[in-house]
């Protein structure tokens, strides 16, 4: 059984407020694939950071709790 305890990350998406105030592209990129996020917009102030799981903004609300929730659910009951 594995008892480590796992961190998961949904990238939201930008608000219309955001979309029509910047030009720019969100500062937050989710490398899914990777588990990865990467957050900055220039290489001097950009960081990652690696989870578990990483979900974009497009990603369904379903698939995120059957991924991450259902599972954590189980165990209780």
């Amino acid at each position: 059984m594995d008892n480590r305890i796992k961190v998961g990350i949904r990238v939201r998406p930008l608000s219309e407020m955001e979309q029509q105030s910047s030009s720019s592209p969100s500062p937050v990129i989710c490398e899914q694939g990777n588990q990865r996020i990467t957050v900055g917009l220039d290489n001097r102030n950009r960081s990652s950071f690696a989870f578990d799981w990483c979900y974009s903004p497009a990603s369904p609300s379903g698939s995120i709790y059957e991924q991450m929730c259902l599972p954590l659910i189980n165990k209780v009951f």
